[in-house]
């Protein structure tokens, strides 16, 4: 690993054509960016003059990292897929990758391998995606002498026989009777955020990221709305902030935890700043433990983006409108909701009967 804990600090090493550069600092994020940073130094006055022979995956990667991401910041999770392919492929000569190798390791990663779960078609593909635009970046402006882009024609080949594809959509409703283990069991958890994450889930159709995100000044209890910052947007990365609608359960589930977490203080909402779910790190926790909690709960195949489709469901059945549903779920394109309306047939007979 090219960055380490030493102590309270973070120790990263650069290597570069036998040299090796050495840094301490003292969070993980920062020693990160100066690894990224300093590679780039490294190859940036010499990329014209470097052989594709010299070139291995992960400083292609890292440097793609450290010239585009400022200029188009990625996502957090293209951020890490990233890192995660330049992990895998660390020290692999560029020049020398072929779709035989992008192959066996989406065999490996569709089956699952290094204690990693296995992962879907749809998130590989974007994975294998993310590595051909890299080569083709690296082909037309770095001047990398390549005759193909091994990732590309990987991903076609790997199309045709399903270990890539899209992301299918889920249907799945949560019954009621779910609801109820699944909040009785987050109860019991010793963390405390789980159920309130939950419910909050249910009543707001926000999405995990921005529930993890949500900070109390984004929370206005007089007006009933809660500001979303960096909303996901298919091309949109910065700047798509949304202030949505929220329904007084959804207040009183923040209510509730703000009490709870008062530490003897006498709670007030303009009291409090920062995220409110302070110990939850990474959006991926929140996955795990959902996991862990639904399966003592004894249900199947539930995920918690599941609960985003539960409450927008909710949100038709109550008779809002497709328009008023966008407004709050986010969606920008309105076929993507038509999937939601699958009303009960027992919410269709009472309007039937007035």
């Amino acid at each position: 690993m090219a960055v380490r804990k030493r102590g309270k600090n973070w120790s990263v090493t650069v290597s570069h054509k036998g040299k090796r550069y050495y840094k301490t600092l003292p969070t993980k994020p920062a020693a990160e960016a100066w690894r990224i940073q300093k590679k780039a130094e490294l190859m940036s006055p010499m990329a014209h003059e470097i052989a594709a022979s010299e070139w291995t995956v992960d400083m292609l990667l890292d440097r793609y990292i450290a010239e585009v991401h400022p200029h188009r910041p990625f996502a957090r999770s293209k951020m890490s897929t990233i890192k995660l392919t330049a992990e895998h492929f660390t020290d692999v000569p560029i020049s020398s990758l072929t779709p035989e190798h992008i192959f066996q390791y989406a065999e490996k990663r569709r089956a699952g391998y290094k204690g990693r779960a296995p992962i879907a078609a749809s998130t590989l593909n974007q994975q294998l995606t993310y590595l051909a635009q890299t080569i083709e970046h690296a082909r037309t402006l770095w001047g990398v002498d390549l005759p193909s882009n091994a990732a590309r024609d990987a991903l076609s080949a790997l199309s045709k026989i399903g270990l890539v594809g899209g992301s299918k959509h889920r249907d799945r409703r949560v019954a009621p009777h779910e609801l109820i283990s699944l909040l009785e069991i987050a109860e019991e958890h010793r963390s405390g955020w789980m159920g309130p994450m939950i419910r909050l889930a249910v009543e707001t159709g926000m999405r995990q990221s921005e529930i993890c995100e949500l900070k109390w000044e984004y929370v206005d209890f007089e007006n009933s709305t809660i500001f979303i910052k960096d909303r996901k947007h298919p091309t949109e990365k910065k700047g798509n902030d949304q202030t949505i609608p929220v329904s007084e359960a959804a207040l009183d589930v923040l209510r509730e935890w703000g009490i709870g977490t008062a530490h003897n203080c006498v709670w007030h909402p303009r009291h409090r700043k920062g995220k409110i779910f302070t110990d939850v790190k990474l959006a991926s926790s929140v996955s795990d433990r959902f996991a862990v909690v639904r399966e003592k709960a004894g249900i199947e195949d539930l995920h918690f983006h599941d609960l985003r489709h539960e409450a927008i469901s909710r949100f038709f059945e109550r008779g809002l409108q497709i328009q008023e549903v966008a407004r709050i779920s986010g969606h920008k394109d309105w076929k993507q909701l038509l999937r939601y309306t699958q009303l009960t047939a027992a919410s269709l007979v009472s309007k039937l009967n007035g």
